[in-house]
């Protein structure tokens, strides 16, 4: 068994390949941010003379379209539009005093967020969402670091293609991620088993090619 390292820190892809091909495919499946939400309509533009709501308070931890789900402190879910004419506010900054407002593109999943709503079509509208700076800066870079992740997981498979003039012989079996903390080099017990797991099964396999690839984060 051959294996060709390029680890940079923070995060190990491992991907075993087995030659020759049988049985099905196994591969990791990636669902749309949001893809339970539900839509049924577009909010109004106007909320004026709207029956007030609750205030909700908790994380977003799903986005599609014109909806966002917030989850409480309790684990309640709770489906909210956003309209036009709601308002999105960061706040932060000594004594409040640096203000921004934001668009609907700034509302990340991980966010906590405070809601204002108003009543619509069964369900609730925000009229305000407030966050704090500090909070979307964390959201941002988390978002930023999970997507150059997948891009450079997708480009180090393609290379591995590249360079197997037979590629076609070889059935990608899978793939494992193996996380360090942040500014850590040593990998937690867990993860250690996880990576001792995956060698396993490839050593098990015939022809098998372990191929190691890894990234930093935005943090480092």
């Amino acid at each position: 068994m051959s294996v060709i390292s390029m680890r940079r820190s923070s995060f190990v892809l491992l991907a075993a390949l087995a030659l020759p091909v049988s049985g099905g495919l196994s591969a990791q499946q990636w669902n749309p941010i949001g893809s339970d939400i539900t839509v049924n309509g577009i909010p109004p533009a106007d909320l004026t003379g709207l029956a007030e709501g609750p205030v909700i308070e908790g994380f977003i931890s799903a986005r599609k379209g014109e909806r966002m789900q917030v989850t409480g402190v309790d684990g309640t879910r709770t489906v909210i539009g956003i309209s036009e004419a709601t308002v999105i506010k960061a706040n932060g900054g000594f004594l409040g005093l640096n203000n921004s407002k934001l668009g609907p593109d700034s509302l990340l999943n991980g966010l906590p967020v405070t809601v204002k709503t108003v009543q619509w079509a069964g369900g609730v509208v925000a009229s305000q969402i407030s966050l704090k700076n500090k909070d979307l800066k964390t959201a941002s870079m988390i978002r930023n670091g999970t997507e150059q992740g997948f891009a450079e997981q997708t480009a180090a498979t393609e290379a591995l293609r590249g360079r197997m003039g037979d590629i076609d012989k070889y059935n990608i079996k899978g793939t494992t991620n193996v996380y360090f903390d942040t500014g850590k080099w040593k990998l937690s017990p867990r993860s250690e088993a996880e990576l001792c797991s995956a060698a396993s099964q490839a050593e098990a396999m015939d022809n098998a090619l372990l191929l190691v690839v890894g990234y930093t984060d935005s943090v480092g």
